[in-house]
């Protein structure tokens, strides 16, 4: 009737299932001798195989025998692609379904002391024996005497709102720290703040690799040195006073001068930027658009350290590198832009 696939991940606590009906194939055949054919195969290279595909070919999945030790993988037609067929052998599985074992596992607990000690203040009222219960929801702190019962959740789930708030008042801290407000509303330093604190949150989450785990601070998070958000809103925000700073701003002769190093790094760097989104909309990874952006800004403040703009005699190369400079504000904007990020034109 169809394929059924289990996946079960390497530590045994996750189990995928789908059933692929046979109508759902352009051509589908099963020897009818037998009532099932049952064949295990390691997931990581299958997903290689599968992504080799290219544009418009066919895929073909066959195996032959009783005793299955390859699966046949084949790549046709599609336009000007070179036809690919791959073995991939199969493994033994120990059951004919799997199934999530119901063993002990070990826990690693990690909580701010400061949260842990007014929780204790609090549990010890009631009992001077606490109680940890863990389970899939989270982690439960009880403490039970004569006088009641307390219990408290330590979960997964964390509030937006919190988490916002505390991003937005690190924001505000650093900003005021640094200065250069002047000339500023309350308001628009509201504005502003709000901006770093929710742009350094969400790239923290998006440049991550969602299959990986992450640890979220934070004042790390706005760090205007690290790999944050906020260090490429500052590099975009840089670019917009230089410009502005500009007395003119028109085409150049490229003939009067060569590039320097520093600015082909940054003229590949803008080229690849198409091809950046394709990849991440090809691979569903945020991170890899987010990274790009964070090595785009790097790039350019090496160029920016090394080059001088404004002050550069040479007007035609004055005028390359002012070009150059709006190109990658242009990109960094884009770029966020797609990631819902907001970028001030002033920090």
């Amino acid at each position: 009737n169809g394929v059924y696939m289990q996946c079960l991940d390497n530590n045994h606590c996750c189990l995928f299932e789908c059933n692929l009906h046979h109508s759902w194939f352009d051509e589908f055949q099963f020897d009818g001798s037998q009532d099932t054919a049952q064949i295990g195969i390691h997931t990581a290279t299958f997903y290689k195989v599968i992504n080799i595909r290219q544009e418009q070919q066919v895929i073909e999945i066959s195996s032959e025998g009783k005793d299955i030790d390859t699966i046949n993988i084949h790549f046709t037609k599609g336009k000007k692609n070179f036809n690919k067929s791959f073995e991939i052998p199969t493994i033994d599985l120990d059951n004919e379904l799997m199934d999530i074992p119901q063993d002990d596992t070990s826990v690693d607990l990690v909580i701010d002391t400061k949260r842990l000690s007014e929780l204790a203040s609090e549990l010890i009222l009631f009992s001077e024996i606490l109680t940890l219960i863990f389970s899939e929801e989270g982690i439960e702190f009880m403490a039970s005497g004569t006088e009641g019962k307390m219990k408290s959740r330590e979960g997964t789930v964390v509030d937006a709102d919190d988490l916002l708030s505390t991003v937005i008042e690190e924001a505000k801290q650093l900003t005021f720290e640094r200065g250069h407000l002047e000339g500023m509303s309350k308001e628009e330093i509201n504005e502003l703040c709000g901006k770093i604190g929710l742009g350094g949150l969400k790239y923290f989450l998006l440049k991550v690799d969602p299959r990986k785990k992450m640890s979220f601070n934070p004042k790390e998070s706005i760090d205007l040195n690290g790999h944050t958000g906020p260090f490429i809103q500052y590099g975009y925000a840089r670019i917009c006073s230089l410009i502005e700073k500009a007395d003119s701003f028109s085409s150049f002769d490229h003939n009067n001068f060569e590039l320097s190093e520093k600015e082909l790094e940054v003229v590949k760097s803008l080229g690849s930027f198409e091809e950046i989104i394709k990849q991440a909309a090809r691979e569903l990874s945020p991170s890899i658009l987010a990274n790009y952006l964070f090595g785009l800004v790097k790039t350019y403040n090496s160029f920016y350290q090394d080059c001088p703009i404004i002050r550069e005699p040479n007007q035609d190369l004055k005028l390359f590198r002012l070009s150059l400079s709006s190109l990658t504000a242009r990109v960094l904007f884009n770029g966020m832009s797609i990631l819902g990020i907001e970028l001030p034109r002033r920090m």
